[in-house]
């Protein structure tokens, strides 16, 4: 079926805005012109033995007209979408979208789209009949934005409505990542942490010192599980070592802007950078970890001061009884000497 049989299902109005068919106004009313040829289009929608769609005015069709206005129905969707879907760690997950900007130019390009989601930027490009060529995808990996891409190609010739589109576009089968900053800030962190970081022991499956534990406490710093320190997002490990790098405290030469790739939303042992949300969820649990593993020490050192203070207490007891023994025995040979008795 050739692409320009298939009936548009939108058109553009002299504001650059998508109509759809069922929102437009009857025949030339409409005021739209078509997404491809931007030449202008009738609205037919107004009889009942029909598919709703446009039809041009003055020629037959298009070529390009459905998949341009595939393509501008993909981006227009995107305003209506409350949550978007990603995959972490193999799962879908739904993230909040907070802002959505259309052919919003960022750096030296003009995406699709631009969406903040929870606090984090990504850019989304909409293929449906050209992918995004290398010179474009450089481009974005020198803005250091997480880009991905949605593939919409295999509907460039077959009609869509745009309930099942925007389905489609919530699709992970359907993405794939241009470009992950993620990744790059991940191992730049982890750069970062072992040739600055402290390098701390590791004994007995322990750290012998955690910098993030004294810094909420100054003390009882020691003695903390491997395990705890491989949910901190300030430790570098690798299975094997007997020692961490950790980032927590790091020398002040550090400039601004390797100090703002040590995000602390950032992990570099699970390969992952939280978004905000989550990692304020984490931030509170690990808060309560740290105190009652601060609770914890501080009852052994407790428990272990109480002992050594009783033990000295013991050993003072008896000294004070081996003292008061011997002066007694000194006392009588003293008397028995003098003739005292």
């Amino acid at each position: 079926m050739k692409e320009y049989n298939v009936k548009l299902p939108c058109g553009i109005n002299k504001d650059g805005k998508v109509v759809y068919i069922k929102d437009a106004k009857n025949g030339l009313s409409c005021e739209c012109f078509c997404p491809g040829c931007k030449q202008a289009l009738v609205a037919k929608n107004g009889g009942t033995k029909r598919e709703y769609h446009f039809a041009h005015l003055n020629i037959a069709e298009c070529e390009h007209g459905y998949q341009s206005a595939l393509h501008y129905m993909g981006k227009d969707l995107f305003l209506e979408m409350e949550y978007f879907t990603f995959v972490k760690d193999g799962k879908s997950e739904k993230y909040k979208i907070d802002s959505v900007e259309l052919e919003y130019k960022i750096g030296n390009i003009i995406p699709d789209i631009l969406i903040t989601c929870d606090g984090k930027q990504f850019i989304v490009e909409i293929f449906v009949t050209h992918a995004v060529d290398d010179e474009k995808k450089e481009k974005i990996k020198s803005l250091k934005i997480s880009a991905l891409e949605i593939d919409l190609s295999r509907f460039k010739t077959v009609p869509i409505d745009k309930e099942t589109l925007k389905q489609e576009l919530q699709n992970p089968d359907n993405f794939s990542w241009i470009y992950d900053a993620d990744h790059d800030l991940i191992e730049q962190k982890r750069n970062i942490i072992q040739q600055f970081g402290l390098k701390i022991p590791i004994e007995f499956g322990e750290i012998l010192a955690c910098p993030q534990l004294a810094n909420q406490s100054n003390q009882f710093a020691r003695g903390v599980t491997l395990d705890f320190c491989l949910h901190c997002p300030y430790c570098v490990y690798k299975n094997g070592q007997g020692f961490i790098f950790c980032g927590k405290i790091l020398p002040a030469v550090l400039n601004f802007e390797t100090k703002e790739k040590l995000s602390t939303n950032i992990f570099v042992n699970e390969n992952k950078i939280m978004f905000a949300s989550e990692f304020k969820n984490h931030a509170e649990n690990l808060n309560k970890e740290l105190q009652l593993a601060v609770n914890q020490q501080f009852q052994i050192l407790k428990s272990i001061a109480i002992n050594q203070y009783a033990q000295a207490c013991r050993s003072l007891s008896s000294n004070y009884s081996q003292h008061n023994s011997r002066t007694n025995n000194n006392k009588h040979n003293y008397r028995k000497r003098r003739g005292f008795y």
